[in-house]
């Protein structure tokens, strides 16, 4: 069974016992909906390992950490594009495509995705996709985004609204893509 190990910018609910760390959940549930099968199968809860490494200079610095680079999983470094210059010491407004070079060169073999702006937009659609009141929160506590996150991820009866979010966020179904391709063996 091939495997993918995603290191996240984002951290763990702050103190709190979380079951499930919820954008590595949204990514299993949407990964299980493109194969066809639940969230719990094999391939998805034992292929997909999420690291939350509380920062993208951390994320950095792990993608080129020995058990990653002598390991035969793919490694993907998820960070929020509206940091990542940051992490490349470049201008607040350098473009694109030097911020994915730039990254290139720090992660090594890891593969790079960017979230549109950052996991928030990720949560702000979650909620108006869950039909949930969408008062403006600049940035949610972890133990909230875990939830609604986790809500969106965990029955098959939600699989239409996490096409739906998908769809709004293209950067977030690009994720998922490259995890779902990451899986999929390997010609011999």
């Amino acid at each position: 069974m091939r495997r993918v190990v995603l290191l996240w910018e984002d951290s763990i609910g702050g103190g709190q016992v979380v079951r499930e760390f919820g954008p590595g959940s949204l990514v299993r549930a949407c990964v299980a909906d493109d194969l066809g099968v639940s969230i719990y199968a094999d391939e998805v809860k034992l292929g997909i390992v999420h690291h939350p490494m509380n920062g993208n200079q951390k994320v950095v610095h792990g993608c080129r950490a020995k058990e990653y680079v002598n390991s035969s999983a793919t490694v993907m470094a998820v960070l929020d594009l509206d940091r990542a210059y940051q992490v490349c010491e470049l201008p607040a407004d350098a473009c694109l495509v030097s911020i994915r070079n730039a990254l290139r060169e720090r992660t090594g073999p890891a593969v790079v995705r960017l979230i549109d702006r950052n996991i928030e937009s990720v949560f702000t659609t979650a909620r108006v996709v869950l039909g949930e009141p969408t008062t403006v929160i600049r940035k949610p506590r972890l133990q909230e985004r875990d939830r609604v996150l986790n809500a969106l991820a965990f029955g098959r009866e939600r699989a239409e609204a996490r096409s739906e979010l998908r769809s709004r966020v293209p950067s977030f179904d690009r994720l998922v893509r490259a995890v779902r391709c990451a899986l999929e063996p390997r010609p011999a």
